[in-house]
Order: structure tokens, then sequence, then C-alpha cells
């Protein structure tokens, strides 16, 4: 997956940090079409990317955390269809 984002990212002419890529790499969690929009979605934060730039979360993990946490805080036929 390494090998991959660092070629696609010299074909468009990006260049990522080493602690960024890893950090790619990593999230993606063996999911090569993870890490590549993971890394369109840092290049989308601003180019040049910074050394400490933080991968962020894709929204609909945070929006699936956030409604299992609310079931799991209350659980009810309301929560699950709220």
């Amino acid at each position: 997956i390494r090998d991959v984002c660092i070629s696609v990212a010299e074909k468009v002419r990006l260049t990522v940090p080493d602690p960024v890529l890893e950090q790619i790499v990593t999230k993606s969690r063996g999911n090569l079409r993870r890490a590549l929009l993971s890394m369109e979605a840092v290049k989308r934060k601003g180019v040049p990317i910074k050394d400490n730039e933080q991968v962020p979360e894709p929204e609909w993990e945070i929006y699936l955390r956030e409604t299992a946490d609310m079931m799991i805080k209350k659980q009810s036929n309301e929560t699950v269809l709220a």
C-alpha cells in the first residue's frame, strides 16, 4: 500500500511526508481504496502537506461510532430510530 501511495503521489506531483504516509498506511488497515481516499483528504486540507498533518477519519466512521455509543448508553427503540 505504501508503494502504491508513493507512486500515485508522484504521478500527481504531490509530496507526502513520511510521518503522514505512515499514518495513511496504518489507518487504511490493508485497504488500498481507504489509503488513497485518506491521501486525497489530506491533500484537500492544503498543499504543501505538513509533517505533523493528521489524517482525518472518514465521516461515516465517526457517525457509526457515535450511533453505536448512543445505542450502548440508552438501549431503546427510540435511540435506534433517532
